[in-house]
C-alpha cells in the first residue's frame, strides 16, 4: 500500500464561492461511478486491490447520493457568480434621491420661514427633530419620513402647512417614500426567493 495523507482539519469556510465550487468538483471527480444499489456494496473495502484494478475504490455510495451531489454542484455552479444587483435598485435609488430632496426642501422652507411668518415659527418646533433625516440610513429615513408626514398633517398644523404652500410637497414626499418602501420590500422578497 502507498502512503496516504490524513487531513485532520479542512477550513472550507475560508473559501469563496468559486473556490468552493472548484473543491466540490474535485471531490465529485474523485468519486467512482456507483455500480448500482445496496447489493453491489462490497463486504470489505480493499483499497490496494481496487485501486490497482480500476483506479478508484467503490466506497459504497449509492447512485442516488452521487446523482444528488452532482445536481447540487450544478446548482452551485449556476449561482456562484450570479449578480446580486437587483432590478429594483436603480428605481429605488431614484425614489431615495427624490425623497431626500423633498425632505430637505420642506425642512429648509419651514426653517427659513421661521423668521418671516408665524407659520414658520410654529412648524419649526414640529420639524426640529426631523432636520437632517436625509442623511440617516434608509430604513430609519423611511420611518422618520412617515413620522414627519403624520406630524405635519395633524389638525393643529394643517393651516400652517397651507400658509407655507407645502401640502403638494407633502403629498409628493409620501408618494416617493411609499414607492421606495414598496421597491425595497419587493427586492427583499425577490432575494429571499432566489
Amino acid at each position: 500500500m502507498g502512503t496516504y495523507t490524513k487531513i485532520k482539519v479542512i477550513m472550507l469556510y475560508t473559501l469563496n464561492n468559486a473556490e468552493y465550487l472548484a473543491y466540490m468538483n474535485s471531490v465529485l471527480a474523485l468519486l467512482p461511478p456507483p455500480l448500482g444499489g445496496e447489493e453491489d456494496r462490497p463486504d470489505e473495502l480493499s483499497l490496494d486491490e481496487e485501486v490497482q484494478a480500476s483506479g478508484a475504490p467503490d466506497i459504497g455510495l449509492s447512485k442516488e447520493f452521487v446523482n444528488a451531489m452532482e445536481k447540487d454542484v450544478l446548482a452551485l455552479a449556476d449561482v456562484v457568480d450570479e449578480s446580486r444587483i437587483s432590478q429594483e435598485t436603480e428605481k429605488a435609488e431614484l425614489h431615495e434621491k427624490n425623497r431626500d430632496n423633498l425632505v430637505v426642501y420642506i425642512t429648509t422652507r419651514i426653517s427659513r420661514a421661521g423668521t418671516e411668518r408665524d407659520a414658520g415659527k410654529y412648524l419649526y418646533k414640529v420639524i426640529k427633530p426631523y432636520i437632517g433625516i436625509a442623511r440617516l440610513p434608509v430604513a430609519q429615513e423611511s420611518a422618520k419620513i412617515q413620522g414627519l408626514l403624520i406630524d405635519l398633517r395633524k389638525d393643529e398644523n394643517i393651516s400652517y402647512v397651507e400658509t407655507l404652500g407645502l401640502a403638494a410637497y407633502l403629498d409628493e414626499l409620501e408618494k416617493e417614500n411609499n414607492a421606495y418602501i414598496s421597491l425595497t420590500s419587493q427586492r427583499t422578497q425577490n432575494r429571499a426567493a432566489t
